[in-house]
């Protein structure tokens, strides 16, 4: 009986796919709770705009990560890749809501905004970095550094109409980009 070796790929991939899924199971949680408390609490459309985008953008990342397939993998840019899926996590755990902590979710929202949104902008930067590392610097990774300074704004300002609108046009971005995704995976 013969046992198949795991390739560094495959390291890297289920690796960072925990991480990203304690996030994603946070996130998931955290609207959970929400929607079946919707009635005794003052919901946060911003949190749940950011929990959707958060979330969005996670599944993204792991369906795109099949990109790296080819790449020949080296402890630092495992480290990048790690780095990045645990800023993601750790995002979402600043993002999800606390009903016991008696603030109001939308107080809760920017009560932790510089935390979530620079850790989620290490993310597209780390993404940047891999790409450069490996040597396939692409038109992408513009959009990755202006999603990362968008995100840098969610955490320095904090004003709700501008939270309101970046989180709307990031979530139609993040869509975008997920359709694009998969009309190239149809050719």
């Amino acid at each position: 009986m013969g046992v198949d070796k795991l390739t560094q790929f495959e390291f890297v991939q289920v690796t960072v796919a925990i991480i990203l899924g304690l996030g994603l199971t946070d996130i998931l949680r955290s609207l959970g709770e929400q929607f079946r408390r919707r009635r005794e609490i003052d919901v946060s459309w911003l949190q749940i705009g950011a929990s959707c985008l958060l979330l969005l953008v996670i599944l993204i990342y792991l369906w795109s990560f099949w990109l790296a397939a080819e790449v020949t993998w080296t402890l630092p840019l495992f480290m990048m890749q790690a780095a990045s899926a645990i800023a993601l996590a750790l995002s979402a755990q600043f993002i999800k809501v606390d009903l016991s902590s008696g603030k109001t979710l939308d107080a809760q929202y920017f009560d932790n905004r510089t935390a979530t949104f620079v850790l989620w902008a290490m993310g597209p930067l780390f993404a940047v970095f891999f790409s450069i590392a490996t040597g396939n610097v692409s038109g992408a990774d513009a959009g990755r550094i202006g999603a990362a300074i968008l995100l840098i704004s969610l955490g320095i300002i904090k004003n709700r109409t501008y939270h309101k609108v970046v989180l709307i046009v990031l979530l139609l971005l993040a869509t975008v980009v997920h359709l694009i995704v998969g009309l190239f995976e149809l050719r």
